[in-house]
C-alpha cells in the first residue's frame, strides 16, 4: 500500500495506543515519511496536527446513570519532553480563562 502525504503542518502519528511519549511519532517536512510508514507496526492508528500550546488543564466532567453531573476541580498538566509529569491544583490561570473552562457542558 502507498500513501501520499503532503506535510503543511507538524503532525503526530500515535499507533498502538500511543500517548505520552510512547509509540508515537512527530512527522515535520523533512522526515522520510518512507521509513516512518515501514516502521509502523499497526494497523490503527491517529494523525494529530501538533499545537504549541502555552499551557494544557484537564476539565473533568461526570455523569452517573441518573443523569446527575459532577465536575471536578480544573488542574494545570506539566510536561516533561512530551510527557506528562504532573497536574496541578490550583492551576495558574487568569481567573477570565478559568471562567471559561468552567463554562465546558
Amino acid at each position: 500500500m502507498y500513501c501520499h502525504i503532503i506535510i503543511i503542518y507538524s503532525l503526530f502519528i500515535y499507533y498502538r495506543d500511543g500517548y505520552d511519549g510512547k509509540n508515537q511519532i512527530k512527522i515535520i517536512e523533512d522526515n522520510n515519511l518512507e521509513q516512518i510508514w515501514k516502521n509502523i507496526t499497526s494497523n490503527s492508528m491517529i494523525l494529530e496536527k501538533f499545537i504549541d500550546f502555552k499551557k494544557e488543564i484537564s476539565v473533568i466532567i461526570a455523569r452517573d446513570t441518573y443523569g446527575a453531573i459532577e465536575y471536578f476541580p480544573i488542574t494545570e498538566n506539566i510536561h516533561q519532553n512530551n510527557i506528562l509529569k504532573k497536574s496541578v491544583f490550583p492551576p495558574n490561570l487568569d481567573e477570565k480563562i478559568l471562567s471559561l473552562a468552567y463554562k465546558v457542558n
